[in-house]
């Protein structure tokens, strides 16, 4: 498949399922299998749309792996992995899965100081005080190690 029919489809799916569409939800993952360069966008649509419209990609997050961030120098990757974490973290406490939650808004807080984005690191920062009763002690020690990042500026 050409790039530009393969990016069609893409955001066919991604206009669909941010519509609230979840209809399209099984063939998007299928599609993302067979495109794994996809799967970081992909998810991240995936996300945002069951975070907005509050329906369970449980299944989904099991069947794909879980992107990861090889190109720590490519800030456009590393911005769209940050917001990939950012939604997964919300997507986890609206699951009430706080642990979760908690260590993956830790790691897209910790991405966010490096690359001086601001506003995720407020907000990142305003989401572990809401769930600040749910914190362990190890997560406390490495929230305030990454606020002492932020002083060291």
């Amino acid at each position: 498949m050409d790039k530009f029919r393969l990016w069609a489809k893409a955001n066919k799916y991604s206009v669909e399922l941010l519509l609230g569409n979840t209809g399209v939800l099984d063939e998007y993952t299928n599609f993302l299998t067979d495109y794994p360069n996809e799967i970081l966008s992909g998810l991240l649509t995936i996300i945002k749309a069951a975070n907005t419209f509050g329906f369970s990609i449980d299944h989904i997050l099991e069947r794909l792996p879980e992107p990861s961030l090889t190109n720590k120098v490519d800030p456009v990757k590393i911005e769209k992995f940050m917001r990939f974490h950012y939604q997964k973290a919300i997507y986890a406490f609206s699951q009430h899965r706080f642990e979760e939650g908690l260590e993956t808004i830790l790691y897209c807080l910790s991405l966010s100081i490096p690359t001086k984005n601001h506003p995720k690191t407020v907000l990142c920062t305003a989401w572990f005080q809401k769930y600040i009763k749910h914190v362990s002690n190890s997560q406390k020690e490495t929230f305030s190690n990454i606020m002492e990042e932020v002083l060291k500026g």
